[in-house]
Formats: structure tokens, C-alpha cells, sequence
């Protein structure tokens, strides 16, 4: 349990111890630490220090929130990362300087594996080619016909994000 001044903190952005080893070098432990907002089922922000890092969870790529299922990896993003520790591990940096990271809590030790594991996520290859967990994952949740595999034809982000002329900062190209 989180407190704030004595009492348990139940407000909607909630105050998370958030373990964030060498983001960066010179960049210095943090003193204010909290996911700031959720976007969407595979990106979100933290306050460090007053400011604002963007993160975008490594191997995994959820529907876009107007996409089936979008809004269902957005609340499953909120609840794993709500009420518990989180660590962010610096994969790299992507062309719209959000911080790639492998990202896990106390109570997950892999977000995009548990998002993948529910049928939220695709297994995104292009960024995580050799993740053979996250394969199994996507072909055992397939199989399960769990979340987005329930639909017949499920449309994948990159697709959906390239014939609705987003710009997102993800490159635009199928997984292997």
C-alpha cells in the first residue's frame, strides 16, 4: 500500500514507488517518481524529478484505443502498473525520444509478456526478433482464441495506424 502523508493514496494518478535503474548516465536517481498517464497498452509517461519521460513498453505492440480491444490493453496497462512498483529497464531510444524499456513491477516481472500472455498484444518482431517467450506467448493466447484473437481477423497496430494515417512513432512495418 501507497501512502501520501499518512494516509493510503487512492488518487486517479497514483504515487508509485518506481525503481529506474541508469535511464541515462548523467541522468541522476529520482527524487519524484509516478506514472504521470497511460496512452494507450504499450505506452505511458513518468514524472522524474518534474519531468516528463514518454515510454514505450518493449516487444509488445497493443491495438491503437480505437481499435478493438484498445481500450481493454489500455486497462490492463493501467492495472499492472497501478498500486505496485515498477522498473524500467533502457532498451533504447525511438525517433520521437520515448525511452524503450523492458518494464516490470513487483507483481509482473514482464509487462509486455503478461499483455501478450491476455491476447492484448501482438508480439512486436521487429524490435524484439529473438524474444521466444513472447512468441509462445502470442501462438498459446492464438490458440486459446483469448482478447483480440477472438476476432476472426484481428487487425494489427502497424497496419491499422498506417490506413488511418496516424502518426505514431513506430516504424511502419509488419513483424517477421
Amino acid at each position: 500500500m501507497i501512502t501520501w502523508r499518512g494516509r493510503p493514496f487512492t488518487a486517479p494518478c497514483h504515487r508509485l514507488a518506481l525503481a529506474i535503474p541508469n535511464l541515462h548516465p548523467a541522468i541522476k536517481p529520482p527524487i519524484d517518481k509516478r506514472i504521470r498517464h497511460v496512452f494507450d497498452g504499450d505506452c505511458f509517461s513518468i514524472t522524474r524529478n518534474r519531468k516528463t519521460l514518454f515510454v514505450r513498453i518493449w516487444g509488445a505492440d497493443a491495438p491503437e484505443c480505437p481499435q478493438p480491444y484498445g481500450l481493454d490493453a489500455k486497462r490492463a496497462l493501467i492495472a499492472l502498473l497501478a498500486r505496485h512498483d515498477v522498473s524500467l529497464q533502457l532498451i533504447s531510444t525511438d525517433q520521437f525520444h520515448r525511452k524503450i524499456c523492458r518494464v516490470s513491477t513487483s507483481e509482473c516481472p514482464d509487462v509486455s509478456l503478461e499483455l501478450i500472455r491476455r491476447g492484448l498484444a501482438w508480439h512486436d518482431k521487429r524490435f524484439a526478433p529473438h524474444a521466444a517467450a513472447y512468441s509462445k506467448a502470442e501462438a498459446a493466447a492464438r490458440k486459446a482464441k483469448l482478447g483480440l484473437w477472438s476476432d476472426p481477423n484481428p487487425m494489427p497496430p502497424w497496419i491499422w495506424r498506417r490506413t488511418h494515417n496516424t502518426a505514431v512513432p513506430n516504424i511502419e512495418t509488419p513483424p517477421a
